[in-house]
C-alpha cells in the first residue's frame, strides 16, 4: 500500500472506532481500505456492481449511517444528483474529473496531518465528498506543518499582496515552496492550500495534481487563474513560470 493510503487506512480505522455506524461499501478491489477490512471486516459491505455503492451508501447515510464508498476501475461514470452525504474513495485521477461533471465536490490532503480534519468533514458535509488519495511529489524538501485546516476553507501558506498562487493536495507543498522563493526575489504574493474544491470552484480537480494556479489576488474564482505546471525535479523552472504570469 502507498505512504497515503496507509495514512488514511490507520485514520479510517481510529475514526470507526468513535463512529460504530461508519460501514464501508466496497467492489472486488478494496486494496485501498486493506487496513480497515483487516481489522473491521464485519463492517465491510461488498456490492461489485459500481453503479450500485452509491446507492447502498445513500440507504446507509439515509439510516444515519456513515459511508465510505471504494471507486475502482470499473467506476465510469459518478451520478449527478446524489444529495446525501458519503465518502467517495479513490487513488485514479480520472475519478477527479467524474466528479468535476457530476458537480461533487473534491477533497485532497497536502499533509498527511490534515487528514482526519477532512475526513471528518467530508461525512458531516450536506453531499458526497470525494477524497484523492495521493502520494507526495518526490524530490520535495519536508515541509513543516502548516497548522490546522478546516475542510471547505482554503488555507492561506503565505502571505502577500502581489499576487496568489494556487495547490491542492500534493501540490499545496509546492505553492508555499514556490512562494517563498518569489518572496527572495521581492515578489511576495499570497499561497493558499485548496484543498477543498466545490463545484463552484470552476476547476476540474485533476488539474492540480500537477499544475499551481497563478494570477491577481483580485481573479474573481480560482478557475480564472492560469495554469502554471510544476516541475518537481527542479521547481526553479516552476518559480520562473510563476513569475512571468504574475508580471505580465
Amino acid at each position: 500500500m502507498s505512504e497515503a493510503g496507509n495514512s488514511f487506512g490507520e485514520v479510517l480505522v481510529r475514526l470507526a472506532g468513535e463512529r460504530p455506524g461508519l460501514l464501508v461499501v466496497a467492489g472486488n478491489d478494496a486494496s485501498l481500505v486493506t487496513w480497515f477490512a483487516d481489522i473491521w471486516p464485519e463492517r465491510v459491505v461488498t456490492v461489485p456492481p459500481s453503479g450500485s455503492r452509491m446507492r447502498v451508501a445513500q440507504g446507509i447515510a439515509l439510516g444515519g449511517g456513515d459511508a465510505v464508498v471504494v471507486l475502482d476501475q470499473t467506476t465510469e461514470v459518478l451520478p449527478a444528483g446524489i444529495d446525501a452525504p458519503m465518502l467517495l474513495l479513490t487513488d485514479d485521477p480520472a475519478h477527479l474529473t467524474m466528479a468535476h461533471r457530476a458537480g461533487i465536490t473534491v477533497c485532497q490532503a497536502g499533509w498527511a496531518q490534515d487528514l482526519p480534519a477532512l475526513l471528518v468533514g467530508a461525512l458531516g458535509s450536506d453531499g458526497p465528498t470525494l477524497l484523492h488519495v495521493t502520494d507526495p511529489l518526490p524530490g520535495l524538501p519536508k515541509m513543516p506543518d502548516p497548522g490546522r485546516t478546516t475542510f471547505g476553507e482554503p488555507r492561506v501558506l503565505h502571505r502577500g499582496q502581489q499576487g496568489l498562487l494556487v495547490g491542492a493536495g500534493r501540490t499545496a507543498p509546492v505553492a508555499a515552496l514556490v512562494a517563498q522563493q518569489l518572496a527572495r526575489g521581492q515578489l511576495d504574493v499570497t499561497a493558499v492550500d485548496s484543498h477543498t474544491l466545490g463545484p463552484d470552484s470552476g476547476i476540474d480537480a485533476r488539474v492540480t495534481l500537477d499544475h499551481l494556479l497563478v494570477g491577481p489576488l483580485s481573479a474573481p474564482r480560482a478557475g480564472a487563474l492560469q495554469q502554471v505546471p510544476v516541475d518537481p525535479d527542479d521547481l526553479r523552472v516552476t518559480v520562473m513560470a510563476a513569475r512571468r504570469v504574475l508580471e505580465t
